[in-house]
């Protein structure tokens, strides 16, 4: 989906954009908004991921939440693969043994 660009005067009330102003500071800037579809996909997200640490399987969530339990294993999965290290940074931990080891195998 294309950004759509619209003047903040056109859309904002004066005091939000006094707001706005203030934190930007005298320069300016370009500021992205989401959507709302996209925040309430974020909370969704959220929510899945709260329920499942709280223990709920995925067919529950997919009940409570009226998903198919493919998108919560989705969304589960998403969230495991942001949250694990890179495997850069893996296969350089185990390639480069720390001094204490290094230390040992002489």
């Amino acid at each position: 989906m294309r950004a759509l660009y619209v003047n903040a005067e056109a859309v904002l009330p004066p005091a939000v954009l006094e707001e706005v102003s203030n934190a930007v500071g005298e320069q300016g800037a370009y500021l992205w908004i989401p959507s709302r579809r996209s925040l309430s996909l974020e909370q969704r997200n959220l929510r899945i991921v709260d329920l499942r640490a709280e223990g709920w399987n995925a067919q529950k969530i997919a009940a409570e939440m009226h998903l198919s339990v493919r998108t919560v294993w989705r969304v589960l999965a998403r969230e495991r693969a942001s949250a694990a290290p890179s495997a850069t940074h893996a296969q350089a931990d185990v390639a480069a043994p720390s001094n204490r080891e290094a230390h040992h195998a002489q």
